[in-house]
């Protein structure tokens, strides 16, 4: 079974397997099945919805809960949308955004270059594939896509990272040059939009009332309510690390290197180790760091992700070190606390002396939060004053070669 979508064919199991695609919705609407009667018409639905919001107060970023194997991942990804609305928890909601978005681009990622551009187009990312013969080519990485520059700016604005402005990109003759990743990455930032987005069904008075009346479905949704609440009030203020990272509070010294990376510019050794403790310490992915070094005049893909991934504690001895002290960083060259165009005075003249770059930032996260009135939900992790917070005053130390060693070539 196919569908059509931008004229083009859409194999039925790539509906299963990316159930955000318009083409889906059109599917189903198709099939004009009562959404109730889908509920009912795939047992292990409400399960599998359990499981799904399971692994988002996790904080995972994929999920086994979200098969692919028949329809009942169409069926259940409009539902969750519509539980979302009906819940209306906004911490929730960006979970389970996060967890999705992540867990289809991890997916993506794996397909080849023909099967993500169909999902980009379905998504209305305009974006063509480069003739073989036109293909660009810079440092060994390929650039298989194009996307028109009026395109890419408005698809791009949703984006903080200095990698996707457009002086950082590949530009010729109109269009912006794209790796697969860069598309991979617009999907996802796509599809976890929607998510946040209140589902239109919500104003469907006829399905609130069919739902609220249900004798199955109604006890599920309460249940659903209780269980959340419960883990949330369990773990609000376990840390405000896990707030969406913001850029705008980073200390000078993060600042520096960052806008340095932003240039082109070669990072020194210590630079490097210290910039990825710092984003992986605080939230950042691995693929959000990898986004930064891309930047690198000798940036090689292979390496430099399983050097991040070492940090974040996925190979070797599995340790998740943690950002220079400030004594270490002026020891090495890399405060800029007096810097002149990055300097502050929340470090040259703070009011309560800190000892670590990660407590600048949470200082300034926890103010960012009591400013938006939720410093009930997001206390600091021991109570009290920021100042107070548990931070690593003598992190571990990375052993450089560790750190540096090469990834294993055995099978």
């Amino acid at each position: 079974m196919t569908t059509h979508a931008k004229q083009r064919v859409i194999p039925f199991n790539l509906l299963c397997k990316y159930p955000f695609m318009n083409a889906c919705m059109s599917w189903i609407q198709e099939k004009n099945v009562d959404p109730i009667e889908a509920f009912y018409n795939h047992a292990t639905m409400m399960e599998k919805i359990r499981g799904i919001i399971s692994d988002a107060l996790e904080n995972k970023e994929e999920t086994k809960a979200l098969g692919h194997a028949d329809d009942e991942g169409m069926y259940m990804y409009p539902w969750i949308r519509i539980i979302l609305s009906f819940m209306n928890m906004p911490r929730l909601t960006h979970k389970i955004a996060n967890l999705l978005s992540k867990h289809f681009s991890n997916l993506l990622e794996q397909e080849n270059e023909l099967t993500v551009l169909v999902v980009a187009r379905d998504q209305g990312i305009l974006a063509e594939q480069v003739p073989p013969d036109k293909t660009i080519a810079v440092n060994t990485v390929s650039f298989p896509f194009r996307l028109p520059f009026l395109d890419f700016l408005n698809i791009s604005a949703r984006f903080k990272a200095q990698a996707w402005k457009l002086v950082n990109k590949l530009l010729q003759n109109g269009f912006v040059y794209l790796r697969k990743h860069d598309l991979v990455r617009m999907l996802e930032e796509n599809v976890k939009l929607k998510l946040i987005e209140p589902s239109t069904a919500v104003n469907d008075d006829d399905l609130k009332n069919s739902f609220n009346n249900d004798p199955i479905l109604k006890p599920f949704f309460d249940g659903l309510v209780s269980v959340v609440k419960e883990r949330m009030a369990s773990s609000a203020g376990a840390s405000i690390d896990n707030m969406p990272v913001d850029d705008s509070l980073f200390p000078p010294c993060i600042s520096f290197i960052i806008d340095k990376n932003a240039k082109g510019i070669n990072l020194t050794h210590s630079e490097r180790l210290f910039l990825v403790y710092f984003l992986l310490t605080i939230g950042k992915t691995v693929d959000e760091v990898l986004d930064l070094f891309r930047n690198q005049p000798d940036y090689n893909e292979k390496i430099t992700k399983y050097q991040v991934e070492f940090a974040a504690g996925k190979h070797g001895k599995q340790t998740q070190y943690k950002p220079h002290n400030c004594v270490t960083l002026e020891s090495i060259g890399i405060c800029k606390k007096d810097d002149s165009r990055f300097g502050s005075k929340s470090c040259t003249e703070p009011k309560t002396p800190f000892k670590n770059p990660l407590t600048f930032y949470r200082r300034k996260m926890w103010y960012k939060a009591k400013r938006a009135g939720e410093t009930a939900r997001l206390q600091v992790r021991d109570g009290g004053d920021p100042g107070d917070m548990a931070v690593p005053e003598e992190p571990v130390e990375p052993g450089t070669s560790e750190f540096y060693e090469e990834p294993s070539t055995k099978k």
